[in-house]
């Protein structure tokens, strides 16, 4: 056997194994992005209602119109996924339900990388809250923040269908300073149809070994 022949053998071995190794990253990154579940999270980082800061004296008009101030932290837990979220419709209500819609907000959609915060702070007309029948001893007012979108998780080339997201949270602001009481950030949760981590490198590894052992 000459030498240039099994210098070609050796050639082709390693170009196969190399096909293989891609081939099977490829497949675990598919098959990761198509079975992802979770890995965004939203929070209120700060929120604060003018209305209630009875130290500059209140600011709301003769028909309870006034603003709310906030600041949202999103972010993308996920080591080596990017997500791309649709528009972010935010509803706030009066209330720790949703009774008394007082506001909406909307931010465009746009695009995380892995491991990555984005933060978002605005300001939201509000109009409807009795602010006037608020006692202002210090005692706490719930606000209601719900948000709704779509995501959508890629890796390499590969892209996720998109999942529904419904979450919501109760904010608790005193009624003095029209600060948000809890001082740390707050999740919101629940609702969304993201729940619990995916399963994507278990299947994947079933997968793989159903097609390279087939029974």
């Amino acid at each position: 056997m000459s030498r240039c022949y099994v210098w070609f053998i050796l050639y082709l071995l390693c170009i196969g194994i190399l096909a293989f190794v891609f081939g099977v990253v490829f497949f675990f990154s598919w098959v990761t992005v198509i079975t992802q579940k979770s890995g965004a999270s939203f929070y209120v980082q700060k929120f604060y209602v003018p209305a209630l800061n009875s130290t500059a004296g209140g600011n709301y008009t003769a028909d309870n119109t006034t603003s709310i101030s906030f600041v949202f932290n999103i972010r993308n837990t996920l080591n080596n996924i990017g997500i791309y979220y649709d528009d972010l419709n935010v509803t706030f209500s009066y209330g720790s339900d949703k009774s008394l819609e007082i506001g909406s907000y909307k931010l465009d959609g746009f695009h995380q990388h892995a491991n990555e915060n984005t933060y978002s702070g605005d300001s939201v007309a509000v109009k409807g809250v009795p602010w006037n029948t608020i006692a202002q001893n210090g005692s706490k007012v719930d606000f209601r923040v719900a948000l709704a979108t779509k995501v959508r998780y890629h890796q390499m080339f590969f892209k996720g269908k998109k999942r529904q997201v419904r979450i919501r949270a109760v904010v608790q602001v005193n009624d003095t300073t029209g600060l948000k009481i809890k001082k740390k950030s707050i999740r919101l949760t629940s609702g969304a149809t993201e729940t619990g981590r995916s399963t994507g490198a278990s299947v994947a590894f079933s997968l793989l070994i159903i097609l390279l052992f087939p029974i």
